[in-house]
């Protein structure tokens, strides 16, 4: 589905938009982001999935050539798990 360059920028950033700024941003109408996007939750999600759909066809790759278990070894982010929790300040 289509999703706005300026709603990606803004979610990836953490900055707060309104869906009105983001219509005007993207150069389309507001009828049109809402009639994609009715809700901010489903813009949101949108960009869930689009942030996600790279993993998603990777893991399919993986999972067509590889036993599952040796698949998820291959895309489980070790680092993730192993590296040191940040202190609070």
């Amino acid at each position: 589905m289509w999703l706005p360059a300026p709603a990606a920028e803004a979610f990836a950033s953490g900055r707060a938009i309104s869906q009105d700024a983001i219509a005007n941003r993207a150069g389309v109408g507001n009828a049109t982001l809402y009639r994609h996007f009715p809700t901010r939750e489903d813009l949101l999600e949108e960009f869930y999935r689009d942030r996600i759909r790279p993993l998603r066809e990777d893991a399919r790759t993986l999972l067509a050539t590889e036993s599952p278990a040796w698949a998820l070894h291959a895309r489980l982010p070790l680092r993730r798990l192993t590296a040191p929790r940040p202190t609070r300040r």
